[in-house]
């Protein structure tokens, strides 16, 4: 049950970080951040191209006497795809999400976004949003610190937890190579 629950945190974390199609400020590059939930840690790195276009994200996770567990999704265009541990990829489809780069009234509206205004974070001046969202069964409360339409930190609390997002380092600019968003063999 431990596993499985762990496995449901992963890919609620990788799923709110993916959705559908977003627009960075900046063409390419790599993120990678460390998630911890109590003393649990997963590590996410995404790579992106194309600004957000071409997309992908793997989320690892130390599962103690379990082994380690990885997530990937991996975005192009409006298509999306889950990877399995075995490299393998299912067509996904991309649950809703917010365009940081070009937030509408609907949004603000859905989500109950609130700004609150901008904050320094690992010398990057970030335009700090809270807001909530459904997540697995629950409606969780939400604060991002976003950077050129990327979430360099967040803060997810729930009732009986929270867990925090940040970021261990980003690289803008980075050459990404081409086959880094090829789909695999789908399963």
């Amino acid at each position: 049950m431990k596993k499985l629950f762990a496995i449901a945190l992963i890919l609620a974390c990788t799923f709110t970080a993916f959705g559908q199609r977003k627009t960075y400020g900046v063409k390419s590059g790599i993120l990678k951040t460390v998630t911890t939930t109590g003393e649990q840690k997963s590590y996410c790195t995404q790579w992106w191209d194309d600004y957000g276009n071409k997309d992908k994200a793997t989320t690892e996770m130390d599962m103690g006497d379990f082994g380690k567990y990885t997530a990937t999704i991996l975005m192009v265009g409006e298509e999306m795809w889950a990877i399995n541990m075995d490299g393998k990829a299912q067509k996904a489809t991309a649950r809703p999400s917010l365009n940081w780069t070009n937030l509408t009234a609907e949004d603000y509206k859905q989500f109950k976004i609130e700004d609150k205004g901008t904050e320094e974070y690992k010398g990057k001046t970030c335009h700090v949003y809270t807001y909530e969202q459904k997540q697995l069964l629950t409606k969780v409360k939400i604060t991002v610190w976003i950077w050129e339409g990327l979430t360099l930190k967040q803060l997810i609390k729930k009732k009986t937890s929270e867990s925090v997002t940040e970021l261990v380092e980003l690289k803008v600019g980075a050459k990404i190579p081409a086959g880094t968003f090829s789909v695999p063999a789908e399963d």
